[in-house]
């Protein structure tokens, strides 16, 4: 049998069991082989015991590292001089492997306690390596150093293998020769599988295997598009890719907010104006390299522009004849748009903001448009617009709806005024100007309320549009005769529209009422002389007939008015009070005395009259073909008892003489109005002159 490990160390300390045993030294020797039991012979050498001194022996022995768990049997020795005592180990069940075993010789002696009498010692036995400590897997950022550990027991040479295809096959690592494997600076193949292999005589054994990992700092690999255009609507994406897994954060340049937390940035239904912007991708990743950053390219995402789509899909009308219901398609393409409805009667002449569309695509809406009169012809048109432009729709004419006619009011011109027949008066609206809106209306009359079917004097009225006037009269009756009338007014084109006012009752009178008028002038009935010979003539007026009085103005400068007389008007009259009216008087023979009269008619019963004559001077006055602005004077009131007025637009002297030549007055000037007192001037005709300006003032 080989011996494989003899200890030899010497006796760390001499124990004396006596005065006279010495102990000297101890050797193991037939270590077993591999897989066999384990049988030691320990030789004891000892000198100097004496008969009466009995020594007994026995070995104390255990594997490495732990308590000592087996004795050896006691042997003794009587002798007085040197000698070899050899114990004998028990067997112990071997193993495959080499294993290492510690022992210690101890001494015992009647009546005293054992004592160790060596050190403690080891020895192998043989077999193949042990393992006893395996390498743990290692991550490492690239380029920096792997240190795998390993241990091994019985092995007389190690190495480390390299697997790189998950342990399907190894091979060796050059260079490393001992249980610890160290690379100083790691490279991308170093990611892989490390085993340590121990060997000896008896055969080799591997340690498991530990996985080395080679994290990198991250890194974008694939940069996305640099420019994305897309039109309003759709999805925009953009894609980085990173050489490791990592986080990712997609930003906006301008932007607070976040735009995606993945490697693909996604923008849905893009939008003008909110979806257009730089974007870019924020990656890290924590690894054995730390934290580690990169950025990615900017990504420019531009979202076309188009002009607003405008469509109308659908147009009713009002059913009270007001307008129309539109419906409108509406599409921005994301922008915000205004739609505004432009419209008119005959022509577009109005505009109403409708609505402002905030973004988005296409939207139906309904839009009222509305206000008119039935019967009306009405240009619509609508229009959208956006920073993108402007759309608008084909001008349409529409016209609204044709309604019922109606009949406002009527009235009996007055109750009791006829003896012998009724004048009855109406308001009637057609509802509508246009063709189809033409109406006309009747008044019938009958004795009771169930038969009102005659139809008065004047007929049918034809031709009625909008708002109407009707009068009629109700011939041929009896004095305290009492009848029902009502009016009716019928749609021409469409006589299912018709309305009849209701029935009411009117009595003729047995005394007619008689109306009358009265007509007067002020002091100075004829001012605001202008060149050419017109003036403004103011009269007061009064009449008791309700329907008013028709008032014609004539003028000459005949005291009679029989000669060359011009005629002016009308006027109408209404009310019983006096009241202030005018007329425009033209065709005046200036400088001279002219003549006005008034004349009325009953609109009732056509009565007549006329007013007083009135005298009144017509100054001359300049027009702009005759005489600058600056060089015009006016002279008024004339004629006149009290006082005159000179307006001039220059400083100058007037000078008043009488019919024999002789100046009677003689005054300074200033520029505008000056008014001088004639009332102690005898009444006659006098001539006055300013500068070039010369004319006849009436005093009376």
């Amino acid at each position: 049998m080989k011996i494989i490990g003899i200890l030899t160390a010497l006796v760390l300390s001499i124990f004396s069991v006596n005065a006279t045993t010495t102990y000297t030294s101890d050797s193991v020797y037939n270590v077993s082989t591999n897989g066999g039991p384990v049988i030691a012979n320990v030789d004891v050498n000892f000198s100097g015991a004496s008969a009466d001194s009995i020594e007994k022996f026995y070995v104390n022995f255990g594997l490495k590292g732990v308590n000592f768990l087996y004795s050896s049997n006691e042997q003794a020795y009587v002798d007085s001089g040197s000698g070899t005592v050899t114990l004998t180990l028990p067997s112990i069940s071997g193993s495959s492997y080499a294993e290492e075993y510690q022992y210690q010789v101890m001494s015992k002696k009647t009546g005293f306690a054992p004592v160790s009498v060596s050190a403690i010692k080891y020895f192998t036995t043989l077999g193949s390596p042990k393992i006893t400590q395996n390498p743990s897997n290692k991550s490492v950022c690239l380029g920096s150093p792997i240190l795998l550990i390993a241990a091994s027991q019985g092995a007389t040479s190690v190495n480390w293998q390299k697997s790189t295809n998950g342990g399907v096959t190894w091979n060796n690592v050059s260079g490393q020769g001992d249980d610890s494997l160290y690379i100083a600076s790691s490279v991308s193949t170093d990611a892989a599988m490390f085993r340590l292999m121990a060997s000896n005589n008896y055969g080799s054994v591997s340690s498991l295997s530990a996985t080395v990992t080679i994290n990198n700092p991250v890194q974008i690999t694939s940069q996305p598009a640099p420019s994305i255009s897309a039109n309003p609507g759709d999805d925009v994406t953009a894609v980085v890719q990173t050489n490791i897994t990592a986080s990712h954060l997609w930003k906006k340049v301008g932007s607070a907010g976040n735009y995606g937390g993945s490697a693909t940035l996604q923008l849905n239904d893009v939008a003008v104006g909110y979806d257009d912007g730089d974007y870019f991708d924020i990656v890290w990743a924590t690894n054995a390299c730390g934290t580690t950053y990169d950025s990615s390219t900017i990504v420019t995402v531009t979202v076309s522009q188009f002009t607003p789509d405008l469509q109308v899909l659908s147009v009713t009308e009002n059913t009270n004849g007001s307008g129309f219901e539109f419906s409108l398609t509406v599409n921005g393409f994301s922008m915000t748009t205004a739609l505004t409805a432009l419209y008119g009667i005959g022509s577009i002449t109005d505009s109403v903001l409708v609505t402002t569309i905030g973004g988005g695509g296409q939207i139906t809406l309904p839009v009222s448009i509305a206000g008119f009169q039935p019967c009306n012809t009405v240009m619509v048109q609508f229009k959208a617009e956006s920073g993108a432009g402007i759309t608008t729709t084909v001008p349409q004419s529409y016209n609204t709806a044709v309604v019922q006619p109606d009949i406002v009011n009527q009235s009996l011109l007055s109750a009791n005024q006829f003896s012998n027949k009724l004048v009855l008066n109406g308001f009637g609206d057609t509802k509508g100007s246009c063709a189809d809106g033409i109406c006309k209306a009747v008044l019938r009359w009958g004795y009771t309320s169930t038969s009102i079917a005659t139809i008065a004097s004047g007929g049918w009225k034809n031709g009625l549009s909008g708002e109407v006037q009707l009068s009629d009269s109700i011939l041929g009756l009896a004095a305290g005769t009492t009848v029902w009338y009502q009016w009716e007014i019928v749609n021409v084109a469409n006589p299912s529209l018709n309305k009849k006012s209701a029935a009411l009752q009117g009595q003729t009178s047995t005394v007619p009422t008689v109306y009358s008028a009265s007509m007067s002038f002020p002091q100075y009935a004829v001012t605001n002389f202008v060149a050419g010979g017109s003036g403004k003539l103011t009269f007061n007026a009064s009449t008791t007939d309700p329907n008013g009085a028709t008032v014609y103005a004539v003028h000459s400068t005949d005291p009679t008015i029989g000669l060359q007389a011009i005629p002016e008007g009308p006027v109408n009259v209404y009310g019983a009070s006096l009241t202030t009216y005018t007329l425009n008087l033209t065709g005046l023979t200036m400088d001279d005395t002219n003549y006005v009269q008034l004349s009325y008619t009953l609109n009732t019963d056509g009565s007549q009259g006329t007013s007083v004559i009135k005298m009144f001077w017509t100054p001359l006055i300049l027009g702009v073909e005759e005489a600058s602005a600056e060089e015009m004077v006016k002279v008024f009131p004339n004629p006149t008892s009290d006082f005159i007025m000179i307006e001039t637009q220059n400083k100058g002297e007037l000078a008043l003489s009488d019919m024999l030549g002789k100046i009677v007055m003689k005054e300074e000037l200033v520029k505008g109005v000056n008014k001088f007192e004639v009332s102690n001037l005898p009444s006659g005709l006098y001539f006055y002159q300013v500068g070039d300006n010369s004319g006849k003032i009436v005093v009376r």
